[in-house]
């Protein structure tokens, strides 16, 4: 089946890259001044940049999720899988009225589900004919899906940030972000990130904001995403 190639207008939406000094992100997770939290000295923004990158450099799967305001449009995709996505399972949605949809990648192959809504709105099918895909996998041709977007395109603009905070001098707070201890770099006007306090390397969130424009990014399951496998004959259409 021949798809209708949307996704690089959810790009736009989600690709925010903006970042300079100034003030912090509204709605900061709180300080942790617990005797506890001065274990050790708190690293510099440059060293947690520094070895978040050398550990995104070394990683071979991850779990990446990002939602995005762009234009007054809400947006948000998650892709699991390894670094170049030919493994991998990707959920979309699109904006209100557009549907949601999951693509599994494997074996050079693309198998995409959606719900009634992505099938017409997205992909222009009569009702009576999108109503044969809702619930089933259809056999798409070619992976464009993967080579537009997988783990690979999220982490290499991760370099992008981390040439900045070489050359600022970013506060850095201990804070508790949904109960787990975390480092947090502030960057400019809405812009942060997030680092796991028990193990440094690991990056676990990323604010970007610009404008009324927002993308939000959290990253999980680094190393250790499942394989995924296509799915049985049952579940795709005929």
């Amino acid at each position: 089946m021949k798809m209708r190639w949307l996704v690089g207008c959810l790009a736009a939406a989600l690709m925010v890259t903006s970042c300079s000094a100034g003030a912090g992100p509204e709605g900061s997770a709180s300080t942790d001044a617990s005797p506890s939290a001065a274990h050790s000295a708190t690293p510099s923004a440059a060293e947690l940049f520094n070895g978040a990158l050398a550990d995104v450099g070394a990683a071979t799967s991850v779990r990446i999720t990002v939602s995005g305001m762009r234009g007054g449009n809400q947006v948000a995709m998650e892709v699991a899988g390894v670094r170049d996505g030919s493994n991998q399972v990707l959920l979309i949605a699109q904006g209100e009225g557009k549907g949601v949809a999951e693509v599994i990648t494997v074996d050079g192959k693309e198998y995409v589900k959606g719900d009634l809504a992505f099938w017409t709105a997205t992909q222009g099918l009569p009702r009576a004919k999108a109503r044969q895909f809702v619930g089933k996998y259809a056999l798409v041709k070619g992976t464009a899906y993967s080579r537009q977007w997988n783990p690979d395109v999220f982490l290499k603009l991760l370099s992008n940030i981390g040439e900045v905070g070489e050359s600022h001098s970013f506060p850095v707070t201990e804070i508790i972000e949904n109960g787990a201890p975390m480092y947090q770099v502030t960057m400019d006007a809405g812009n942060a990130q997030w680092y796991d306090r028990e193990a440094p390397r690991h990056l676990r969130r990323t604010v970007v904001t610009k404008g009324s424009d927002r993308s939000d990014m959290t990253y999980s399951d680094w190393n250790s995403v499942p394989r995924v496998t296509a799915p049985s004959a049952d579940q795709i259409v005929a």
